[in-house]
């Protein structure tokens, strides 16, 4: 069966295959630079990096627990919490 077809299934229990009006396309988040999308969404560069180190690390963990996204930041995981745990404007 090929990616853009359906299989539905009727009252019957039986199975049958129709085209998907929508064909699949590469995913979104290997599309856009996750740095320049933050920023657009932020309004601020200066919260945009952290934020995509962020965003990249939880898509790789695939996960949103700390540990996991901790473990998938650059250098050691105690310094990776506290960028988690940064704000802006706050010392």
């Amino acid at each position: 069966m090929s990616r853009d077809k359906e299989v539905t299934g009727d009252l019957m229990g039986g199975k049958r295959e129709r085209e998907n009006p929508i064909p699949r396309r590469s995913p979104m988040a290997k599309s856009i630079p996750m740095q320049r999308f933050l920023q657009a969404l932020l309004g601020d560069r200066k919260m945009a990096a952290p934020a995509a180190e962020i965003g990249r690390a939880i898509r790789a963990a695939r996960s949103l627990r700390q540990t996991e996204v901790a473990a998938k930041m650059r250098g050691k995981a105690e310094a990776a919490y506290k960028r988690i745990r940064w704000t802006p404007g706050r010392s």
